[in-house]
């Protein structure tokens, strides 16, 4: 899948499925088609970026940066639906 090739972290996890008729190489299907992402987003509350414990969410910079690299993501799949887990926002 297209997740592994831009790592967000070793925590997350992606899947894609397609359902239907998939789209033909120019884009097109002969029927509608439905496509569904999944993605374990793992909320900055979970991660720790040290050995002490130290929460990723205690350092928003960080959080953002990670969650703009999710968003880009996701916008690539150009999905039908997106399923998160472990979303936060603060």
């Amino acid at each position: 899948p297209v997740c592994e090739e831009m790592p967000i972290s070793s925590y997350e996890s992606c899947s894609s499925v397609a359902t239907l008729n998939q789209p033909d190489e120019a884009g097109t299907a002969a029927d509608p088609y439905l496509s569904l992402t999944t993605l374990n987003v793992l909320a900055p509350i979970y991660k720790r970026i040290d050995s002490d414990g130290t929460r990723e969410s205690e350092f928003a910079d960080r959080f953002m940066a990670r969650n703009q690299r999710i968003l880009d993501l996701l916008l690539s799949r150009g999905s039908s639906v997106i399923c998160l887990q472990e979303f936060w926002h603060q």
